[in-house]
Order: C-alpha cells, then sequence, then structure tokens
C-alpha cells in the first residue's frame, strides 16, 4: 500500500531536494497548472488511497476550468486498487472501458 512515508521517499526521488513550495510549480504539479482547454477526464480514486484529496480537488479544477470530467469515487478501494486483480478493480475498469468506449463514439460521430 501506499504510505505516508513511501510517498515522502517518491517525492525526494523524482525531485530531489525541493521544499514544498517549489514542488507547487505548475510544471511538477497538475494540481496547480492552468487547466482551460483539456479533454474530457475520468478522475477514479478509491477511498483509502492516501492521495484521494488530490483527486477530488484535481477533478473540481479540471471542472472549473471549463473541462468535462466525470469522478468515480470507490468505497474501500486503495491507490492504484484498480490493478489488484479484485472484485472491485473489475468493477472499476469495466467502468473505465465504457467510459472511454462512449468517448470515442462520441467523437467518431461528431467527426
Amino acid at each position: 500500500m501506499l504510505s505516508r512515508s513511501l510517498i515522502d521517499g517518491l517525492m525526494e526521488l523524482g525531485l530531489p531536494s525541493m521544499d514544498p513550495e517549489s514542488r507547487r510549480d505548475p510544471s511538477h504539479s497538475p494540481l496547480y497548472a492552468d487547466l482551460i482547454g483539456l479533454p474530457p477526464a475520468l478522475f477514479t480514486v478509491g477511498s483509502l488511497d492516501p492521495l484521494r484529496d488530490d483527486a477530488l480537488f484535481l477533478a473540481a479544477r479540471w471542472r472549473l476550468a471549463g473541462n468535462a470530467a466525470d469522478l468515480d469515487f470507490w468505497p474501500e478501494g486503495a491507490h492504484s486498487f484498480t490493478n489488484m486483480g479484485t472484485p472491485l478493480a473489475t468493477v472499476a475498469l469495466d467502468r473505465i472501458t465504457s467510459w472511454i468506449s462512449a468517448l470515442l463514439d462520441r467523437t467518431e460521430q461528431g467527426s
């Protein structure tokens, strides 16, 4: 599972010796980036994910920037739960597949 200490270690590995303020630079964090004009997005997050609040915040910002966004919040889902081969993962992956298929169908009909 993704723990606070693992997150901190990954941050240090990816952005070594950067203070928290520098990590907020939009080139490092989509939470602070200009999101105007981006394509539709599906945010999939589990209730047990330590990055849950980041996903919820980014989905809200995506919409506020005028982009289409769906948010699927999965009870008891851990970080990367869709990769765990569980029944919950199967349902979530089916939802993701149908969301992408519907988007592609709308795109084809519009061209």
